[in-house]
């Protein structure tokens, strides 16, 4: 069995690079020391099992991979990717920066609502004939990625969205979309601000009032187009980053709520077993037998 952790550090060994395409195959050249395994997600990655068997964990929820099936990260996302040996296919990996380097086309492309979109498709299948044309793009992928040529970053942009495209299509069967143009601009700017100011900010309220809505159209916008509330995406993103860093440090509970903007132990500790199902004590003790406990 293989463990790889596909973080934007990971793949791409020079920080100048934002994108890489790397073969199933390869994957032992790119590992990381145990300790970094599982990581917060720094760039969109898509990943292509054609044939084999592994997991593939985002923010401690754990899918089977199968053949023929794509599984997506995005950015903020805690990850980590197991992988039996034998399987093949590919993992491609680049930032929003990279796909909107050079072009202005495909705009819906550019929308973070796509990949959420994807991620509400836990697994997404793929058609025989689309896999056999998003394979002739993943080759001509690879091939440009090692040369050297004039122009290949441009050539590697164009063919990554065709690339996003054929997922678009596939995606488009499965879950077709409902949203509104407006309302997807709205989902993008309050998950930015949401991932910049949970540690301090916890009220629906205040979301709304930075976009200039009231909490009940944001409340209404979120659920019709990720089918959850405002206070849950907060609540949860709060959780995730609490239980992140009590897998990855040896933090004590007051210290980890005090990071997150909690003044009062006793609140936080309600706040964490309410909303995850789990006390504090009993979650930190599994995941880090060694942590402080006070």
């Amino acid at each position: 069995m293989k463990i790889a952790s596909f973080s934007n550090n990971a793949i791409i060994p020079k920080e100048c690079l934002s994108f890489e395409i790397v073969p199933l195959d390869c994957i032992e050249q790119n590992q990381m020391k145990s300790t970094l395994l599982i990581h917060t997600q720094k760039a969109y990655e898509i990943i292509w099992i054609q044939e084999g068997s592994g997991i593939h964990t985002i923010n401690q929820t754990s899918f089977e991979l199968s053949g023929n099936k794509v599984y997506c990260a995005v950015p903020g996302q805690v990850h980590q990717l197991i992988v039996d040996q034998g399987s093949k296919g590919y993992i491609v990996s680049f930032t929003e920066a990279f796909l909107n380097r050079h072009y202005n086309e495909y705009s819906s492309l550019h929308e973070e609502n796509f990949f959420h979109r994807i991620l509400q498709n836990p697994e997404l299948s793929i058609e025989n004939e689309l896999a056999g044309d998003m394979q002739d793009v993943i080759l001509l992928l690879l091939k440009e990625n090692k040369n050297n040529f004039d122009l290949r970053t441009e050539i590697i942009v164009k063919y990554l969205k065709i690339f996003l495209i054929y997922l678009k299509r596939q995606l488009g069967k499965e879950q077709p979309s409902t949203s509104l143009p407006n309302n997807n601009c709205l989902l993008k700017h309050f998950l930015f601000l949401l991932e910049n100011n949970f540690k301090e900010k916890k009220t629906v309220s205040h979301y709304a009032k930075e976009l200039c809505v009231t909490p009940n159209h944001l409340n209404r916008v979120l659920k019709n187009t990720t089918g959850f509330s405002a206070r849950h995406h907060i609540q949860q993103r709060i959780i995730l980053e609490a239980k992140r860093k009590a897998h990855q440090s040896r933090d004590s509970m007051k210290e980890i709520a005090y990071y997150l903007g909690f003044d009062d132990l006793a609140h936080f500790s309600k706040f964490f077993k309410n909303t995850s199902g789990i006390n504090f004590t009993t979650f930190n003790k599994e995941v880090n037998p060694f942590a402080i406990r006070n």
